[in-house]
């Protein structure tokens, strides 16, 4: 589950920065169905050393990522506005 979040939370970010390239976005959608069919499928998983996920765990997955990706674009304005004084106290 950890590295199937790392990966999802790395496309995340990728869509977000070219979330106005077609083709990065056709890019990120093929890679995050490759992570699904290798992680799912019984003979790929246990080549790669994965188990293959329930529903449940990709929904765990799919929320980290979001949460990751959402963090990486808020915290450093937040700390920024922080740093500059211009939040409130």
């Amino acid at each position: 589950m950890g590295l199937a979040a790392l990966i999802a939370t790395q496309l995340a970010q990728t869509a977000w920065m070219g979330r106005r390239s077609p083709l990065v976005l056709a890019t990120v959608a093929g890679s995050l169905a490759i992570l699904v069919v290798i992680v799912q499928t019984p003979g790929l998983s246990r080549f790669f050393g994965c188990t293959p996920l329930d529903p449940l765990s990709w929904s765990v997955v799919l929320g980290s990522a979001v949460v990751g990706a959402t963090g990486a674009e808020v915290v450093p304005r937040v700390v920024a506005r922080r740093r500059t004084g211009s939040a409130p106290a």
